[in-house]
């Protein structure tokens, strides 16, 4: 008999007109409509990528939110523009395929630290300000 494939995990950035969220979740939509419940702000869904696995999702979720660093406001939520946050996490999307990651779930903070590392080299000029500035 067949395995059951898994459904495929979405990495997400929703915003509330005051920060944004960057996020996993099996249904982007259904996810935003939970974090309104009991927000004043109308949350709404900026974009969404999709992904191969449901490791990578949560280690492009944990590397774009260290790479914002000081922008951080809360948990999840960072104090940045929903398009420059958008612009991070598909840099991040792309470049995490760049670095032939074999096991992301059992990484390690250490290891995430060292990963953002690896992907912000291969960048040459470019630094998370930029598009978080």
């Amino acid at each position: 008999m067949a395995q059951k494939k898994a459904p495929p995990l979405w990495v997400y950035v929703a915003t509330d007109g005051t920060a944004c969220k960057i996020g996993v979740a099996f249904s982007p939509e259904r996810r935003v409509a939970t974090l309104q419940v009991g927000n004043p702000r109308r949350i709404r869904l900026c974009a969404m990528w999709r992904t191969k696995h449901p490791d990578i999702a949560f280690c492009v979720e944990q590397i774009a939110l260290r790479a914002c660093g000081r922008h951080s406001c809360s948990g999840e939520w960072v104090s940045a523009p929903p398009v420059a946050v958008q612009r991070l996490v598909d840099w991040v999307t792309r470049n995490l395929g760049k670095t032939q990651v074999r096991n992301p779930a059992g990484m390690r903070e250490v290891q995430l630290a060292m990963l953002l590392e690896r992907i912000l080299a291969m960048s040459g000029n470019l630094i998370v300000e930029r598009f978080l500035a």
